[in-house]
Order: C-alpha cells, then sequence, then structure tokens
C-alpha cells in the first residue's frame, strides 16, 4: 500500500517526485509513470522505424531493383515489399512502373543470315515499343565512337573492319525495364555461354560473329541513342499497353 502524504518519503515514488507540485504521493506517482510510459511508447516508436527503414535500405542496396547487374531479387521479394508498402504513397519500390529506352544493332552477321525479322519479333512479341529503326551501313568514325570503350584492345581493329563489312539494323526499344531484359533476350556475349531461348543461344556459335549488340545500362542506352539517332525517335501510343502492363 502506498504510505500517505504524512508518513514520510513514498519508496515507490523518486525522491525528486515528492509532493512538491500541490498535489499528495498517489497523484504524483500515478502522473510520474505515465510520463515514463509515454516515453517507452515513443522509444518503441523509434526502434519500429529504424527497424523498417532497414529493411527498406537492403531491399534498396540489391541492384535487381533499377540498375547494375546482379539479378539476385526474387518475384516473392518484390510481392512483400509493394505488399509492405501497400497504402503507403511514399514507399515506391525503384524502377517499378519505370518506362525506359534501350539501343539495340544486329551486326552485318545478323543482317547477312536474315535474322533481323526473327529479331524484331521476339522484342515485340515481349511487348516492348519499337520506337526508331535505321537500316545502313556505319563509316568507321561512327563505329570508333560507339566501340571507344573497347579502342584499346588488340581485337578492336578486326572489329571495326567486321562491322563496316556490311549494312547494320540500327533499333530504340521503349518498356519497362527494357535496358536489363532485352540484355537477358541476347544471352551472354560470348553464345557458348548463352542459354537455349536466348537470341545468341539460338542463332550463334563464336563470340565474333555474335549477330547482336545491346545497351548494357540505362546511361549506355542514351549515349548511344543521341550518337545513332539523335533526335530520330517517334513518339506514339502503343493501344495493346494495357494488355502488357497492369
Amino acid at each position: 500500500m502506498i504510505s500517505s502524504p504524512d508518513s514520510g518519503h513514498n519508496p515507490l515514488l523518486p525522491k525528486d517526485m515528492d509532493p512538491v507540485f500541490g498535489k499528495n504521493r498517489e497523484t504524483a506517482l500515478c502522473d510520474w509513470y505515465r510520463s515514463e510510459l509515454e516515453g517507452m511508447r515513443y522509444l518503441i516508436t523509434i526502434v519500429i522505424l529504424t527497424a523498417v527503414l532497414e529493411i527498406l535500405g537492403s531491399f534498396h542496396s540489391r541492384k535487381e531493383l533499377g540498375r547494375g547487374n546482379d539479378e539476385t531479387v526474387t518475384a516473392e521479394s518484390l510481392d512483400a515489399l509493394e505488399q509492405f508498402c501497400e497504402g503507403s504513397e511514399r514507399c515506391k519500390v525503384e524502377g517499378q512502373g519505370k518506362s525506359e529506352r534501350t539501343f539495340i544493332m544486329v551486326k552485318p552477321d545478323g543482317v547477312q543470315r536474315g535474322l533481323v525479322g526473327e529479331i524484331v519479333k521476339r522484342f515485340e512479341q515481349k511487348g516492348f515499343k519499337l520506337v526508331a529503326l535505321k537500316f545502313m551501313k556505319a563509316d568507321e568514325a561512327l563505329l570508333k565512337e560507339h566501340y571507344a570503350d573497347l579502342s584499346h584492345l588488340p581485337f578492336f581493329p578486326g572489329l571495326v573492319k567486321h562491322m563496316s563489312s556490311g549494312p547494320v539494323v540500327a533499333m530504340v526499344w521503349e518498356g519497362l525495364n527494357v535496358v536489363k531484359t532485352g540484355r537477358r533476350m541476347l544471352g551472354e556475349t560470348d553464345p557458348a555461354n548463352s542459354l537455349p531461348g536466348t537470341i545468341r543461344g539460338d542463332f550463334c556459335i563464336q563470340i565474333g560473329r555474335n549477330i547482336i549488340h545491346g545497351s548494357d545500362s540505362v546511361e549506355s542506352a542514351k549515349k548511344e541513342i543521341n550518337l545513332w539517332f539523335k533526335n530520330d525517335i517517334v513518339e506514339w501510343n502503343l493501344t495493346s499497353s494495357g494488355n502488357i502492363y497492369e
């Protein structure tokens, strides 16, 4: 039982909480514990919010969410994050609902083998939108600029010679995550490492005749599109997009 105001200091009440506020000890004790509970509630809230931010940070750190070559985040992970964020306009999965463009080029060996139609068909059947296309013969200056990052490698002269040996088909495709998906559709640079079902896995044997080029990042795509097409992009609405995207 809590002691009365006349019985001296209450051992359950901190000494600095003696009734100096014009209250008896019972009232002061209730007020003190109420303030302590409010403080605990605040700390618990902070802990929960910290845990939430750590979870979201771990998802953002996975490159699958819109950047890079790390392809380890699963559909289940995305679904779980979307459910966690449901109803919150401030929580958005990066890369979700973001349309982008990629540069795809059928090389001279692909043109000579009559694979242009097959390649275009695969991108169309996937659901991507064609916004630019050129059938052209690239000169050495354009090819050297396009492959500038490979200029220090010993096979560079042979690459430029091959790419300028015949016409190419340069294209720009648009759609959700089209850069990453396009690279998957192409397969590995070395056809021997490409899975069946990919373009190179189905149609190529050697790396020097791998028939197709695709941008490896959103940044590279922007540079390549500007190099090959500049402002020659056709803006149009794909009426079937409602049957492709949710």
